[in-house]
């Protein structure tokens, strides 16, 4: 599975890769900080799966995601985001987001997400689905739950 990440913070993406390097079927294709530049990269090696940050630099992220589902729609995008706000969420999934995760997850679960995302398994995220409630998160990924 190709992986590109886009975050401002390089320490984050710096971790991040480190972090799913273990994972056999992750391959990355690219990084970036900031969202612009993102959309130029994927263009010339898209991913399966993009992992975005909401409040990245540059070009709007919301733009970004917009503009990969309409020229890529088979790209998965995986909104990273420290904000559990309605509004953000809201404004995530209208642009096209396949999900919404924030960044407290851990790195086995969120490559376990991709996955899901990546092979078209069914995928819920507790924020999307009832924002207004203030537990952690708990995402159901093909009717395994994910604390």
């Amino acid at each position: 599975m190709k992986i590109f990440f886009a975050d401002q913070d390089p320490l984050y993406r710096a971790a991040l890769k480190y972090s799913l390097d273990c994972e056999e079927d992750v391959i990355f294709v690219g990084d970036s900080w900031d969202c612009m530049n993102s959309v130029d990269q994927m263009m010339s090696n898209p991913p399966d799966v993009c992992l975005i940050d909401l409040n990245g630099k540059g070009f709007s992220c919301l733009n970004t995601i917009k503009t990969l589902k309409k020229n890529f729609p088979q790209i998965k995008v995986m909104v990273l985001s420290s904000y559990d706000d309605e509004n953000s969420i809201t404004r995530a999934v209208v642009a096209g987001a396949d999900a919404y995760i924030l960044k407290s997850i851990g790195s086995r679960e969120l490559a376990q997400i991709a996955r899901a995302l990546h092979e078209g398994s069914s995928i819920t995220s507790f924020y999307m689905l009832n924002s207004k409630q203030h537990h952690s998160p708990s995402l159901s990924v093909s009717g395994s739950s994910i604390p």
